[in-house]
């Protein structure tokens, strides 16, 4: 039968079965059991037992930590914000530091709505070596409250006999001050001061990498030769200075020689300072470090008829550049990381910037999770499509620089190169973090020939993590645009299939890639992380065995959710590997483990054998062990996968800032993935739909009353819409009306009907 809305003509469509193997997961609620320590309060200073530790809720401030029992929802969280107060950040296990009044944490006590309370104390704003008086630098490192008054906490910090250098206002209120240690807790009792730290000036970390990180045969690049070489993606490095009159990046047009933006230039479209005191241009002091590492992600000189083997990873993305360079060869360090990542993201013209890429760090407080990394994971967390990449640093043992620590950022070692890249390079950083958590995260080759800011033709080599994160940066730059171009799901580009990728699903891409070589270092590992990038492992091409299916779920799960994936498994050449990473609030300074959003990995065997996240044994997954609480990517390696259907599930285990978004990257010799047309069927349910604009008509028939859903998503399976959430839906003929101006881009989308015991798919055409 034909129906009609309106002037939109719609023609009956042959109902479609969603088929697919791994289709869209379903969501699901489960029980969450409580963490063992939940009575405790972990901060960096101190644990607090609260079995044992009096209630306190009296004092002139207005800054407190309140407990819930259990793991708090977005209930407890509207609770906190009816009662007056500002959630500032999150406190394991299961508490808030908030601000507010002493009465309104009096009253929740007297309600039994939250379990424990006390005063923000002084001492716990002080980082642990100031605390004990083992670590105590000229500067200090200030962060304030954000209803903090800058102004007026300037002299109250003079008044006691504090020196203040520099004093911020932006996104953070910060100081850096000079102050003698018995003062200290004086200043830390100021209301306005949320934590102190000792100040690190940054410092930085000083042919065949293109088929180590590409396949891992020699002398095959086999990325390029599809084609894939970074063109139309722009990339972005943060370092010492270019010397722009390289072959690797030189214009015939367009002299570059004082900061602008170049949206035209063929290489460079910006070239901007990150902060007052940068100086333009590379330098000997540094050893032109800059034009070596830009080089290594973008540089390409065949612009000019050369033919050196040392083009960057992505030759032909461009490069949008900040100077951190200072007159005498140090970083200039911005006063808040968000202004410095705020330029590439913003773009101009020539475009906006996927990714950052950073070969410097702090100088001391390795390992630490300081006032940059909070900084670090506020942006991402903000701009959840932009991906950062910090050098883990060349002091071996002595640990991971900061901000290559936090939590929303790669942070990357070095190996050696060729056919000794499975070797770690002798002084990459090691981590683990304070907090237990895995850092470096990947590792990449980090000797390589690139360009010699010292000539204009000239290439030399360079050596550390300082080369490995920009050659990571570069082959990423090689995924964002096989995600733009649609070469996923089908292995083929299709403009229909382009996505667009969050900066988790980048993360989780990168970590699925990596091959696990390394005598003597199995991982996880301190050293390597979760191994050396290879693409070929991860990405999918038409005709391989190895498929590989992605989510990027931007809508993310609360406590006691779970999204569960049905993953069909037809042979056991290839392993199983699923790899689940998420872009986590920023953390309090104060906690004593950074994770904020908890989400679990799990996986169930046809045989029913359970595998955890990260529970790992000679590089593979082992049945048993306990869920990680404390790492933002959990992977799964089958080595050699029962055959037939696994079940994998994503938990919200304890999300007391939620929603939590994630990505999940499955690889292995799957049944195809992705939305499937499927086969064409009768039913008793009717869905019809017309080619639309800005707005969405749906008319749809069912034969009786009962509970329905209607969900849209796009072809690589992700879910954009839950059109309709009925539980009582009335039986027959219903037309509805969406208004999607503006926020959909256009291609084919499917629809899907579900209810109670039926479920029907079919496509949607949405035009521009």
């Amino acid at each position: 039968m034909d129906r009609s809305y309106g002037n939109v003509s719609c023609m009956n469509v042959i109902i479609l079965l969603l088929l697919t193997q791994i289709g869209r997961p379903f969501l699901a609620r489960t029980a969450i059991e409580p963490y063992e320590n939940a009575h405790l309060v972990m901060l960096l200073s101190e644990t607090i037992d609260t079995r044992t530790t009096p209630t306190i809720a009296e004092g002139s401030g207005s800054r407190f930590i309140v407990k819930f029992d259990s793991p708090p929802t977005n209930a407890e969280r509207s609770l906190l914000k009816t009662a007056g107060f500002t959630i500032e950040g999150y406190i394991p296990h299961y508490a808030y530091l908030v601000s507010g009044e002493t009465q309104a944490v009096q009253e929740l006590l007297d309600a039994q709505t939250i379990s424990w309370a006390s005063t923000y104390e002084p001492r716990w704003k002080l980082a642990p070596g100031l605390a004990s008086g083992e670590d105590h630098t000229d500067t200090l490192h200030v962060l304030l409250f954000a209803d903090a008054d800058l102004a007026a906490t300037v002299p109250l910090v003079e008044d006691l006999s504090g020196v203040v250098h520099s004093a911020h206002d932006g996104v953070n209120k910060t100081l850096m001050i000079s102050v003698d240690k018995d003062r200290l807790l004086e200043i830390a009792a100021l209301d306005a001061v949320r934590w102190i730290e000792p100040f690190y000036a940054p410092r930085f970390h000083n042919n065949q990498a293109q088929w180590v990180l590409q396949s891992w045969q020699a002398e095959i690049r086999s990325l390029w030769d599809r084609g894939l070489d970074g063109e139309g993606v722009v990339l972005s490095t943060g370092d010492s200075g270019i010397n722009t009159g390289h072959v690797a990046y030189r214009d015939s047009t367009i002299e570059i020689t004082d900061w602008g933006n170049f949206p035209t230039h063929r290489k460079i479209i910006a070239y901007q300072p990150s902060a007052p005191g940068a100086t333009f241009g590379d330098t000997p002091a540094t050893e032109y470090h800059g034009t070596h590492t830009g080089c290594t992600v973008c540089g390409d000189d065949s612009y000019w008829g050369k033919e050196a083997p040392y083009d960057g990873m992505a030759p032909k993305a461009k490069l949008y550049f900040v100077d951190v360079g200072g007159p005498s060869g140090a970083p200039a360090y911005p006063s808040d990381y968000n202004d410095m990542y705020e330029l590439p993201w913003s773009g101009n013209e020539g475009g906006k910037a996927k990714l950052m890429s950073n070969s410097w760090g702090s100088g001391g407080a390795f390992n630490t999770y300081d006032i940059s990394c909070r900084q670090t994971d506020e942006f991402v967390w903000d701009h959840p499509d932009f991906l950062i990449l910090y050098s883990a640093g060349n002091v071996g043992a002595l640990g991971v620089s900061p901000p290559s620590t936090a939590k929303n950022v790669l942070s990357i070692g070095a190996t050696f190169n060729g056919a000794s890249a499975n070797t770690p390079f002798l002084i990459s950083s090691m981590g683990p973090t304070d907090d237990g958590r895995i850092k470096p995260n990947l590792t990449a080759p980090g000797i390589l020939i690139s360009a010699d800011g010292a000539s204009q033709e000239n290439y030399k080599d360079g050596a550390g993590t300082s080369m490995s994160s920009p050659a990571v940066a570069g082959t990423c730059g090689l995924i964002v645009q096989y995600l733009r171009e649609g070469w996923y799901p089908s292995g083929a580009p299709s403009s229909a299939d382009g996505i667009e990728p969050s900066s988790a699903l980048l993360r989780a891409m990168l970590v699925s890639s990596t091959i696990a070589d390394f005598p003597g270092n199995p991982i996880p590992d301190p050293t390597v992380g979760w191994g050396r990038v290879c693409l070929d492992s991860v990405l999918y091409f038409a005709g391989e065995e190895n498929r590989l299916y992605l989510d990027d779920g931007t809508l993310g799960i609360e406590t006691g959710d779970e999204a569960i994936y049905n993953v069909d498994v037809e042979g056991k050449d290839w392993p199983l590997r699923v790899t689940l990473v998420w872009t986590d609030p920023p953390a309090d300074l104060a906690a004593a483990k950074k994770i904020v959003n908890d989400l679990d990995l799990e996986a169930m065997s046809p045989s029913g054998g359970i595998y955890r996240g990260n529970v790992f044994a000679n590089n593979f997954s082992q049945t048993g062990g306990s869920a990680d609480a404390t790492n933002l990517e959990e992977c799964l390696r089958i080595k050699n996968p029962e055959e037939g259907t696994w079940t994998v599930r994503v938990i919200g285990t304890n999300v007391p800032e939620g929603a939590q978004p994630f990505a999940l990257v499955i690889t292995g010799d799957m049944a195809k993935t992705g939305i499937d047309e499927g086969e064409d069927i009768q039913t008793s349910l009717d869905l019809n739909v017309a080619p639309f604009t800005d707005q969405l008509i749906i008319r749809l028939y069912t034969p009786q009353a009962g509970a329905l859903t209607l969900e849209m998503f796009d072809q690589t399976g992700r879910k954009v819409r839950t059109l309709i959430d009925e539980r009582v839906h009335p039986e027959g003929e219903a037309t509805y009306s969406f208004s999607l101006r503006g926020s959909l881009p256009s291609g084919v989308y499917f629809l899907r009907l579900k209810t109670a015991g039926k479920q029907v798919t079919t496509k949607a055409l949405h035009l521009k």
